[in-house]
């Protein structure tokens, strides 16, 4: 007789018996429709109180779903055949499975190219020996949607696709394309208006999240770079990653991050930090600038523009415009970025002179093409390229040097938070550098040190899991063993000051070649810490 907790045959008599079926069948996790089975067996234990009759009609009830008992000489609780009575898996008391190799092809074959998010609505099931089929899944009313026949290929039939993501404004759902690809598709739940979000390659599994953007599956990422996964707008637009890749690099600042100071030219950390990670690192480094000028000039605080007339001419002639600020010059002097003006691709140009003041209202900008005029309402965002050659990667900032003594430190966070916020990652990725003293910035010297100081507090305070005190690392000795060379009178005694090491500067403030190597490889350390690169 089988112990408590197995359904099997008794011996002498070969009668299916029953002890306490309801818990030997619950614990047998690879049954399909689990749910039903105890509840089957329950109900017609309820309806013959005799526990052979209740057996037999069991046996009965569980075949008629392509369910047979085995008898405990087959080393099976349960078992699955074909019409011919040939096992073709079974279950173990310990709840294994066995597949006979003779009824497993070497390879299935799919006949459909792709199942509706509809199939959650399915239930998978033992299916009748009659079906042909080895299992599936069913929909509601017990038809077959998907499955494996018994020769091992794989079944499927298409069916209308219900909500796969719903959020208080929109319903997302995943339908076939006539190509038979998967696309996303987002409806209105105000105004009931649907619009493709997607249209090349596989695109499933989304979700969306309570600001409106959906993050899905998509054969159109790079999985090496962390593009398995994509967001999109539910209004639609451009996809972009659910992480800021590490394919490339791109670091924005001063002249500290131009690499002045260094004896290669445009060379400084960025450089050092390209040759560590094998791969580009762009120098967006500017000198002289202000936080406020290196956001507007990566996009996170764009500078507004004003034409005469608020019209964009239809040529391709410099027009001369109006900014409202001075985010094309630096200690190098004035240069040019491409971007956007309303809509319309072109090139703005700051003048040359000592009159910054004067220089304002002397920018050109210059539309890349020919063709009609473009009338604005006013002062319009200048939005540069950046973000659309660089919004996917992740970013270094190292703002604030030539602005931390006149910008309060919630305006410096503000102005390297809207440089996050421009970046297009869902889960943006990105460094943060300290601001280092100048030689006379010494601790304790006066009101200069201490804005410093309450600026890099600021900073780190903001970004807790993105800040590298480099200017700090500077003064250890570790920052020495990292670039190779000894400490000198003269270091300590700047370490003690609380300033750069003078064996790390090349003047006042900049670095030199060893100060840029130690903040080159301190990122690098950043990144690797963090599974980043």
């Amino acid at each position: 007789m089988p112990t408590a907790g197995e359904l099997g045959v008794e011996t002498d008599t070969g009668r299916v018996v029953v002890a306490d079926g309801v818990t030997a069948w619950a614990s047998l996790p690879v049954l399909a429709r689990l749910a039903e089975v105890p509840g089957l067996i329950a109900a017609v234990l309820a309806a013959t109180p005799d526990v052979v009759t209740a057996a037999a009609n069991i046996a009965l009830a569980l075949g008629g779903v392509g369910v047979v008992a085995a008898p405990p000489e087959s080393g099976s609780v349960i078992v699955f055949t074909d019409s011919a009575g040939r096992v073709l898996l079974s279950i173990s008391p310990d709840g294994t499975v066995q597949f006979s190799k003779a009824f497993t092809a070497p390879a299935g074959t799919i006949t459909m190219s792709m199942l509706s998010t509809d199939i959650q609505a399915g239930i998978p099931s033992a299916l009748p020996v009659e079906s042909g089929m080895l299992s599936g899944t069913v929909d509601s009313v017990g038809r077959i949607i998907a499955g494996t026949r018994v020769d091992g290929s794989q079944f499927g039939k298409g069916i209308p696709a219900s909500p796969a993501a719903v959020n208080a404004n929109y319903i997302i759902t995943v339908e076939a394309d006539a190509n038979g690809s998967s696309q996303l598709f987002a409806t209105s739940r105000s105004t009931g208006a649907k619009v493709q979000l997607t249209t090349v390659g596989q695109n499933t599994s989304p979700i969306i999240d309570s600001s409106d953007v959906v993050i899905f599956r998509s054969d159109q990422g790079d999985p090496v770079a962390r593009r398995a996964q994509l967001c999109i707008p539910a209004a639609g637009g451009p996809s972009y990653p659910l992480l800021s890749e590490a394919t490339s690099f791109y670091a924005v600042g001063d002249s500290l991050t131009a690499g002045t100071g260094s004896t290669v030219s445009g060379s400084g950390y960025p450089a050092v930090l390209a040759k560590l990670l094998g791969k580009a690192v762009a120098n967006d480094g500017s000198g002289g600038q202000t936080s406020t000028q290196i956001a507007a000039r990566q996009g996170g605080t764009p500078a507004n523009v004003t034409f005469s007339g608020n019209s964009i001419a239809a040529t391709t002639s410099a027009q001369t415009v109006t900014v409202s600020l001075d985010l094309l010059y630096g200690a190098a002097g004035a240069y040019s970025r491409t971007g956007t003006i309303g809509g319309l691709h072109g090139r703005l140009t700051a003048p040359s002179g000592s009159d910054r003041t004067a220089a304002l209202s002397a920018y050109t900008f210059t539309r890349d093409t020919a063709g009609l005029a473009v009338s604005l309402t006013g002062a319009t965002a200048f939005v540069p390229d950046v973000i659309a050659n660089y919004g996917n990667i992740i970013q270094g900032f190292w703002a604030g040097r030539n602005d931390f003594d006149t910008i309060s430190p919630s305006g410096l966070v503000a102005n390297v938070q809207s440089m996050v916020n421009a970046m297009r990652a869902y889960q943006k990725r990105f460094w943060v550098l300290s601001i280092p003293p100048q030689s006379g910035e010494t601790i304790g010297s006066g009101a200069t040190r201490t804005k410093l100081d309450a600026a890099n507090a600021a900073l780190a305070a903001a970004f807790p899991d993105n800040w590298i005190d480099g200017a700090g690392f500077l003064r250890t000795d570790a920052a020495f063993t990292m670039a190779g060379i000894t400490k000198t009178s003269q270091d300590i005694t700047d370490i003690a000051n609380g300033i750069t090491p003078s064996s790390f500067r090349s003047d006042a403030v900049h670095l030199n070649d060893n100060g840029y190597l130690v903040i080159g490889t301190l990122v690098r350390q950043f990144l690797a810490q963090k599974g980043w690169a």
